[in-house]
């Protein structure tokens, strides 16, 4: 999925690594299961696209303060139940937080989409093509018992979700063939893919199952169980009540404290969530001061509940807090197989019939912005809506016979209204897209010219 750019006589990796901000040397690596000439690249930080952030001496991501005082406790609100905490096989929820235990290969940051950083791996090594990976693994990296993690339990974790794995889990690993151990730090995992950082990321998210916690007289992986599991992260379960509550406790003796994805950040004590069946009466808890922090993304809510005594008071603190944090998308999407929407000037005559400035005045209380990207937010879309250049441009050329003109022409940017509700403007473009793709109004209906059958949509929600 690496969209790189450069010379033709450069390979994939390279022009990638001529953007990376990691550490790189070039070595051959004489062990079992590795070509004894072979020459891979080792890396401390890479990324899905571009580079990371981050160089490779970097002390603490830039969101923290590193001198944040450790200690209290807070209280979170959860939705629904939960009747598990374990995460791998087919079963019931998981407990809210249970991520707090675990620690993966490496780490991502919260101001990025997709780059990785040394926490279990101190490096990866990747041949020219991507074909597979050979995580490093830090000698000090133990779990909560004090055994250390070795790279026998991740191969043992990429089995269990193999063989046991709920269908989602494994499909979400599906390009990963195998993982073996070639000793007890280094776990080299083979893709099915070539030239993919997104597969090499999947490895590098993944966690280790410690083989001889789940090997042991009565235990079964196979099953779930509400028995707080051992891990490695820097939270441990610290007391649970199924389907009411649990609670985690910061790790004294955590290993990776002190690296640079950790500093500044696992601050509490402890961590508590709290249950609730309904929305209403979560935030009614969150009203009354039995949960400390509230996320609101009700439009309605936030611009009409929060005049309470606790706000007044000044015990509740509410503020927007601006961010690049990548944000997933509401929208309608239109399902191209259907033969209605095969004709692109039907698809564009539907969305002049959006007046959205109408409806952000009206029903969203002015708390929305229409997106223009698939990726709002973040680095992967775009955000002054240029036309293409560059590199965009070259891999949209050989198919320009397939593509609309202005595509090449024209920045892209959704119809505006005034909000006032009358979108004459937009109507006549929308009917004249209509009549050119074969449709025209008979008796009120939107009829098909050909057919003589009425538009149908059906709208799933």
């Amino acid at each position: 999925m690496t969209a790189t750019a450069g010379r033709d006589d450069l390979s994939p990796l390279r022009r990638v690594l001529a953007g990376l901000g990691a550490v790189v040397m070039a070595l051959t690596l004489a062990a079992p299961a590795l070509a004894q000439d072979e020459e891979l690249t080792v890396l401390t930080s890479f990324a899905e696209f571009g580079e990371p952030e981050y160089p490779p001496d970097f002390q603490h991501f830039g969101y923290v303060n590193p001198q944040a005082p450790k200690g209290g406790a807070i209280r979170l609100g959860a939705f629904g139940t939960f009747e598990r905490l374990d995460t791998i096989v087919i079963g019931g929820n998981w407990a809210a937080g249970i991520g707090l235990t675990l620690d993966g290969l490496m780490a991502g940051s919260g101001d990025e989409l997709a780059s990785f950083y040394p926490l279990i791996a101190e490096s990866v090594a990747v041949p020219d093509d991507l074909s597979y990976a050979v995580f490093t693994l830090n000698p000090a990296a133990r779990y909560h018992d004090g055994e250390p993690i070795t790279a026998g339990d991740f191969a043992y974790a990429f089995d269990v979700i193999m063989e046991h794995g709920r269908p989602f889990l494994r499909a979400f690993y599906e390009d990963i063939a195998s993982a073996q151990a070639l000793d007890d730090r280094r776990i080299r995992f083979d893709f099915q893919t070539r030239d993919s950082w997104k597969t090499v990321g999947l490895a590098a998210g993944m966690s280790p199952l410690p083989r001889h916690y789940w090997e042991a007289e009565g235990r079964d992986i196979s099953r779930t169980t509400t028995e707080p599991p051992l891990s490695s992260g820097a939270y441990r379960v610290a007391t649970v009540q199924p389907g009411s509550s649990i609670t985690y406790e910061r790790v004294d003796d955590y290993w990776a404290a002190d690296l640079p994805v950790n500093v500044g950040q696992n601050n509490f004590e402890r961590i508590t969530y709290v249950y609730y069946r309904d929305l209403n009466a979560m935030f009614l808890a969150f009203e009354g001061g039995a949960i400390d922090f509230w996320t609101e993304n009700r439009a309605q809510r936030w611009a009409t509940g929060y005049d309470f005594p606790a706000v007044r008071r000044g015990n509740v603190i509410r503020e927007t807090v601006p961010n690049r944090v990548p944000q997933g998308i509401q929208a309608f999407i239109f399902n191209t197989r259907r033969p209605v929407f095969q004709d692109l000037r039907v698809r564009e005559a539907i969305s002049y019939l959006f007046d959205f400035e109408w409806t952000q005045r009206n029903v969203l209380y002015g708390s929305y912005e229409r997106i223009r990207s698939y990726f709002p937010n973040s680095d992967f879309g775009v955000t002054d809506f240029p036309v293409p250049e560059g590199v965009e441009l070259a891999l949209l050329e050989p198919h320009s016979d397939a593509l609309p003109e202005a595509l090449f022409s024209e920045p892209f940017a959704p119809s505006v209204t005034d909000g006032s509700g009358n979108i004459r403007p937009q109507l006549r473009e929308a009917w004249r897209l209509f009549r050119e793709a074969g449709w025209e109004v008979r008796d009120g209906r939107l009829t098909n010219v050909e057919t003589g059958r009425q538009m149908r949509i059906g709208i799933v929600i």
